[in-house]
């Protein structure tokens, strides 16, 4: 089939941040095409409903509120939403920018590899391209090529390519897919404030199927990212959650490796103490600590005879 702009909707989840959202309906207005249907799955405490209002005559804009908010949830609640009438779907975090001529470029790349495509990431211009060091390659950290994943769990940049690719696993916030696959995979839901690494959660698997993903060149967008765990520890609280959940990814795919997961974290780890040692960054040894906590969390939580998953639930 040859897709229309209309054939397409946008899912946001957001949760009070209404500037981050201003920022990226505005990118959507500027486009030269506009897409059937805006889905934004509202968690504020505050709601933006006046956000959303502010464009309900511009563009086909959907404010749904969404409580409890959870990263998860809310876009579950959004695909729930969808109907047929949108066989493509564009899932975005609140702070991705489009460039001008993004989505155009986006449905060219679908109509140019409709049999063929399950998912097409947006290119990410302001984060780093695929450059992996000695020592992130001999850690299993890392490897030459984008988008591929490692034994150990651990992948290789979607970012800033030079040209379009096609991939082992697509970000979560910057990617468009085929409707009928979120509705046959839907995100399994576990609370938790930040589900790191859920994109390699639902995207590896559905490429190891033989599914076509792909990062389309000329459709850029920017991330525009706000940290917002700050009142968690920042940097130790990161390094744990990342860990878990990478880990939680590896048990959960065959094709992956516990042991050479827990060797990519040994050099994760020595990386981050060398460093933060040696050019006195407290934010790398708080990213060390935080890493060993979730170890010691993963291993109490397996001693206990309970499911890796336990091991990510929060408790606030």
């Amino acid at each position: 089939m040859t897709y229309q702009p209309q054939d397409f909707a946008i899912l946001v989840p957001t949760k009070d941040r209404p500037e981050k959202m201003r920022e990226m309906l505005d990118s959507v207005l500027a486009q030269n095409i506009h897409p059937g249907r805006i889905i934004v799955i509202d968690g504020s405490d505050n709601p933006i409903d006046a956000v959303t209002d502010a464009y309900a005559d511009k563009l086909p804009v959907e404010r749904y509120a969404c409580r409890p908010p959870g990263q998860i949830r809310q876009r579950n609640m959004g695909i729930s939403k969808l109907d047929e009438s949108t066989p493509v779907v564009i899932l975005l975090d609140d702070d991705i920018v489009l460039e001008p001529g993004a989505f155009q470029a986006l449905v060219d790349f679908w109509n140019a590899h409709a049999e063929d495509c399950a998912g097409v990431s947006f290119n990410i211009v302001n984060m780093d391209a695929n450059q992996p060091s000695t020592w992130r390659r001999f850690f299993l950290m890392d490897a030459w090529g984008p988008g591929r994943v490692l034994k150990s769990g651990y992948n290789t940049s979607v970012c800033n390519v030079s040209e379009s690719h096609r991939t082992q696993w697509l970000p979560g916030g910057a990617t468009s897919w085929r409707l009928e696959l979120l509705k046959k995979n839907t995100h399994e839901e576990i609370y938790a404030k930040r589900a790191l690494c859920e994109d390699l959660i639902f995207s590896f698997p559905i490429g190891a199927q033989g599914a076509g993903l792909y990062v389309c060149h000329d459709a850029r967008v920017r991330h525009e990212h706000v940290t917002d765990h700050t009142k968690k520890a920042v940097h130790r609280y990161y390094g744990k959650v990342e860990t878990l959940w990478r880990l939680f990814f590896v048990s959960r795919n065959d094709a992956l490796s516990i042991g050479w997961f827990l060797w990519s974290m040994l050099g994760t780890i020595l990386a981050d103490l060398i460093n933060g040692a040696r050019r006195f960054e407290r934010r790398r040894l708080e990213l060390a600590l935080g890493r060993t906590d979730a170890l010691l969390k993963a291993a109490w939580v397996k001693l206990r005879g309970k499911p890796l998953v336990e091991a990510l639930r929060e408790d606030g």
